[in-house]
C-alpha cells in the first residue's frame, strides 16, 4: 500500500520531529514537565504543536516506570491541600486507579474544616460546608472546588507526567455524616 502526502504535510512531519527532539534536549537539561514558561518559550500557541502533543511526548520521554514512580509519589501523601486557589483553603484525599492510560480518581473533600473567603461579600470568611449549603452560592462553590482540584492535578500530575486524569466522583465529608 502506498500513501501519498503533500509537500506541506511532509514538511509538517519533519518540523514536528525536529521540535520533539529540541524539546527532549530541553528536558535533558532542565526539568521534564509542561509549564506555561515552556509554552511561551517554544511559542506553542502560535505553532502546529499542541499541549496534547507535549503531554504525549512527555510520556514518551519519561517512560512508563518513571511515570509510575512520579504518580506513586504524588499519591503517597494521605492528604492533599488547596490553599492557593482563589480564597479556598481545604484538604482532600484521593483514591485512584490507572485505567486505559489515564488516572481515574475518587476525591473526598474535607468541607467541615475547609474555608472560603467570599469576595462578593467583602472578604468574609465562611466555612466551606456552610458555603456549599447556601442556596444562592452553593452551586458556584461546588464548581470552584472542582476547578481548584482540577488545577491541582493538572499542575502536579498531568504537566509532570503527561498522563491525563478524570474524576470518577467528588464527595464531601459533610455529606457522609
Amino acid at each position: 500500500m502506498r500513501i501519498k502526502i503533500t509537500k506541506d504535510q511532509l514538511n509538517e512531519i519533519k518540523e514536528t520531529d525536529s521540535f520533539k527532539k529540541l524539546l527532549f534536549k530541553y528536558w535533558d537539561k532542565f526539568k521534564p514537565e509542561v509549564t506555561p514558561d515552556i509554552l511561551k518559550l517554544f511559542s506553542i500557541e502560535r505553532s502546529f504543536v499542541t499541549v496534547f502533543d507535549l503531554h504525549r511526548w512527555l510520556r514518551e520521554y519519561l517512560g512508563k516506570e518513571r511515570i509510575q514512580s512520579i504518580i506513586k509519589e504524588l499519591f503517597s501523601k494521605q492528604d492533599h491541600k488547596i490553599d492557593d486557589c482563589g480564597g479556598y483553603d481545604f484538604d482532600f484525599t484521593v483514591d485512584y486507579v490507572m485505567d486505559d492510560g489515564q488516572v481515574v480518581m475518587k476525591i473526598l473533600v474535607d468541607d467541615v474544616k475547609g474555608s472560603v473567603i467570599l469576595i462578593m461579600t467583602g472578604g468574609e470568611m465562611m466555612n466551606l460546608r456552610d458555603a456549599r449549603k447556601d442556596e444562592d452560592i452553593g452551586w458556584e462553590i461546588d464548581n470552584e472546588i472542582e476547578g481548584c482540584i482540577s488545577d491541582y492535578f493538572e499542575k502536579n500530575l498531568e504537566d509532570k507526567t503527561g498522563v491525563p486524569f478524570v474524576f470518577d466522583n467528588i464527595e464531601y465529608t459533610s455529606d457522609l455524616e
